[in-house]
């Protein structure tokens, strides 16, 4: 993901390491282990998991607009049964694979893509104590085209489109967005009785503007998912979290 320019991206990851399985069946991930095209490809076939389907689905319907680009959802995310979104303005480069760059990217919303945002997802998911299992990433307007902000047509369709993507999330509880751009997503999630949150933009681009708030991501995060959807977090957050007392 890119850093905001008017909030753009979905998700990636920082760091080195082999995929390793992860609790309730879900492999965890590596940070920005998508840029090794082995993973991408043993990635994709795990996208025919039962739990997937309704999102591979939906993904098909957006591609059929024409609107632009559409990563597929990360299948080691918990899919159709997750609980907790967290919601971007839209895909960053790495998320596709024409993307125009030396660099493909993996064709993925993924907190595991090669790019710093994702790194400081990835990050801040672990801090917070977050369950890979019980959560997903996603963005708000789902087309990437090379354009720096979101084309008007992609604007008008994103409201309806996030609407659909929250039918097919049955047991989703919370949405978490995450800087100014996917806050627009506060009707229609509110409309669909879920909990909705803002939080400060995670790209390390955005830490000298968020000050204090940039840093308080994970806290935020842990506090709003111990509120709204408790099975979806560890019972302790990460080591280096301490969350305040009320």
């Amino acid at each position: 993901m890119s850093a905001p320019s008017g909030d753009r991206d979905c998700a990636r990851p920082a760091g080195r390491g082999r995929e390793g399985a992860g609790a309730g069946g879900v492999a965890g991930g590596a940070a920005r282990s998508l840029r090794d095209p082995a993973v991408v490809a043993r990635r994709r076939a795990m996208l025919g998991a039962a739990r997937m389907a309704p999102l591979v689905a939906h993904v098909a319907e957006l591609r059929a607009l024409g609107l632009g680009e559409v990563p597929d959802f990360d299948p080691r995310d918990g899919g159709a049964e997750a609980q907790i979104l967290f919601l971007l303005d839209r895909p960053g480069a790495m998320s596709v694979v024409a993307n125009g760059r030396a660099r493909p990217g993996s064709g993925f919303v993924s907190r595991d893509n090669d790019d710093p945002t994702s790194a400081a997802i990835a990050r801040f998911l672990d801090e917070a104590g977050i369950l890979r299992e019980r959560s997903i990433l996603a963005c708000l307007s789902p087309w990437w085209t090379p354009a720096p902000r979101p084309e008007a047509a992609q604007r008008r369709a994103a409201p309806g489109q996030l609407a659909r993507l929250l039918e097919v999330l049955g047991q989703l509880r919370l949405v978490i967005a995450l800087g100014q751009g996917a806050a627009r997503a506060r009707p229609v999630v509110l409309a669909r009785g879920v909990g909705f949150r803002v939080s400060a933009h995670p790209a390390p681009a955005n830490r000298a503007r968020a000050g204090e708030g940039w840093q308080a991501i994970p806290v935020e995060w842990a506090r709003a998912a111990r509120l709204y959807a408790p099975a979806a977090a560890r019972s302790r957050p990460g080591p280096n979290l301490i969350l305040p007392r009320r």
